[in-house]
């Protein structure tokens, strides 16, 4: 019988420290809410401090998140990519 592969970038339950992430947050000009790419660089028990770059800017800027409030996360920059051009073209 084969042995099946386990994945290294598979997904665990708890977020860890350099996962990228897709959060919601608002633009500094306007009222709109975007999704952005952020990476995890610090976690406590229920709160996970995320860092992120608006698309326009150079700056980075640092929130902190509730886990529950993460839209999507990978191991892998490349997912979040994926996720984020599913959610502007609805599929």
């Amino acid at each position: 019988m084969k042995h099946l592969k386990t994945y290294e970038n598979r997904i665990t339950d708890e977020p860890q420290i350099g996962d990228y992430v897709v959060i919601s947050v608002r633009e500094l000009s306007k009222d709109d809410y975007i999704l952005v790419i952020g990476k995890i660089y610090d976690k406590e028990r229920y709160y996970v401090f995320v860092e992120y770059k608006f698309p326009n800017q150079n700056m980075y800027y640092r929130i902190t998140y509730d886990i529950d409030e993460l839209l999507f996360r990978s191991k892998d920059k490349k997912d979040c990519e994926i996720y984020l051009s599913a959610k502007k073209y609805n599929l």
